[in-house]
């Protein structure tokens, strides 16, 4: 108890208002590290996704049809197929991007376990029904995979389609 008059805090009151903040300090501190383990797995799926869609963006900036039909099959764990070396042949590189597929393939190996695959499916050409001619069409679906931390991986799925 205080004497009347007395001024200041108690030293029951000093250690109360102590635990309290203890309590609330230990909870904030709580959740950092799960802060930091969701900004990296949002680094990793924005980095995928980007490759993901570099790789459609060159798919679709080819010349010709049968160029983007070359793409089927691609996959980073197989760099050394003739496709990935015809593909990677400084005339079929622009001269702002000469090497293009393989710095491709290096952003894909910068992600933790990172694989990147790229399935290429053609429509023939044809008659519609109302007998409107129309041609070839390729269904392009590019699959960036990596080990997210998650028990099964991650990976960021983009699927587009080119016409003749």
């Amino acid at each position: 108890m205080r004497p009347s008059g007395a001024r200041g805090v108690t030293l029951v009151e000093l250690l109360i208002a102590t635990a309290v903040l203890s309590v609330a300090i230990l909870g904030i501190g709580g959740m950092f590290p799960s802060a930091y383990t969701n900004i990296t797995k949002g680094g990793e799926l924005t980095a995928a996704t980007a490759l993901a869609r570099q790789m459609v963006e060159m798919i679709r900036a080819e010349p010709t049809f049968d160029a983007v039909l070359r793409y089927q099959g691609l996959d980073t764990a197989a760099p050394g197929t003739p496709d990935w070396a015809s593909l990677n042949t400084p005339e079929h590189n622009t001269p702002s991007a000469p090497g293009r597929l393989n710095r491709w393939r290096q952003g894909v190996l910068t992600l933790p376990n990172g694989r990147g695959r790229v399935s290429v499916t053609a429509t023939p050409a044809g008659v519609g029904p109302n007998g409107t001619p129309y041609g070839r069409l390729a269904g392009v679906t590019v699959v960036v995979e990596y080990r997210g931390g998650v028990v099964g991986g991650q990976q960021a799925v983009l699927s587009t389609y080119v016409a003749e």
